[in-house]
C-alpha cells in the first residue's frame, strides 16, 4: 500500500498580502507555495521556542543595523576593562568619542527608520544588546523623552560612558538634555526637543 499523501487544507488569505508573497517568489525563484510552507514552518519554530514572530523581526533587524554600523561582538570584561584603563589614562577624551559615537548612531538611525518611531526603535536597541541592562523605562510624551537604565554590574567609569553615548544619540535626533542623575550601574536622563536640531555628525568616530 503506497504512502498516504498528506492532507491539505485551504486557508484564506489577504489579497494585498497574497500579491506581496507572489512577488517575493519571483525574486527568491521558489514557488509561492514552497515559499509559504518554509514561512509556516519557522513561525512554528519561533512559537515552539515561546517567542513571536514580532519580537524576532524586531531582533533581527536591530542585529543586521548593528552590523551595518560596524559592530563588533567582544566579551563585556574585555570591553570593560579596557574602556577603565582609558578612563583613567584620558577622561576627557574617551567621554568626548563615545559622545561623538552616539551622534553618528543617532544619526544612522533617524536615516534608516524614517517614518518610524526611532526612540522605540532606540529602545528595543537598548533592551536587546546594550551594555548588560536589566531593565529599561522610556516614556515619550508630549516631545520629552526619559529614559531609566538599570545595569548592575557596570562600573562608575562605563555608566558615565554610557549615558554620555546616550546623550549623543538623542542629540542627533534633536533632543537635549535636560536631567541627568546618573550614578553606579543607574542611568537616570530626561531629553527635550529642540527647536532646532545640533550639528551634523559627518562620519563616524
Amino acid at each position: 500500500m503506497g504512502k498516504r499523501k498528506k492532507d491539505i487544507r485551504f486557508v484564506p488569505v489577504q489579497v494585498d498580502l497574497l500579491e506581496r508573497i507572489i512577488e517575493i517568489s519571483k525574486r527568491e525563484g521558489k514557488p509561492v507555495s514552497a515559499l509559504i510552507h518554509e514561512a509556516l514552518e519557522e513561525s512554528i519554530r519561533v512559537y515552539e521556542m515561546k517567542g513571536s514572530l514580532r519580537e524576532m523581526v524586531a531582533e533581527y533587524e536591530l542585529l543586521k543595523t548593528l552590523r551595518e554600523t560596524g559592530a563588533v561582538i567582544v566579551p563585556s570584561s574585555i570591553l570593560y576593562y579596557s574602556t577603565e584603563k582609558l578612563y583613567r589614562l584620558d577622561q576627557r577624551a574617551l567621554l568626548e568619542k563615545w559622545y561623538a559615537a552616539g551622534q553618528w548612531y543617532g544619526r544612522y538611525l533617524q536615516a534608516k527608520f524614517r517614518g518610524d518611531d526611532v526612540i522605540e526603535v532606540l529602545r528595543r536597541f537598548l533592551s536587546t544588546c546594550a551594555w548588560n541592562i536589566t531593565d529599561l523605562a522610556v516614556s515619550n510624551r508630549d516631545g520629552e523623552v526619559e529614559f531609566q537604565c538599570i545595569a548592575p554590574n557596570l562600573s562608575m567609569q562605563n555608566t558615565e560612558l554610557f549615558s554620555k553615548y546616550l546623550e549623543g544619540i538623542m542629540d542627533a535626533l534633536g533632543y537635549e538634555l535636560v536631567r541627568n542623575d546618573t550614578i553606579r550601574g543607574l542611568v537616570l536622563m530626561g531629553f527635550k526637543r529642540r527647536e532646532r536640531r545640533g550639528r551634523l555628525a559627518q562620519e563616524p568616530p
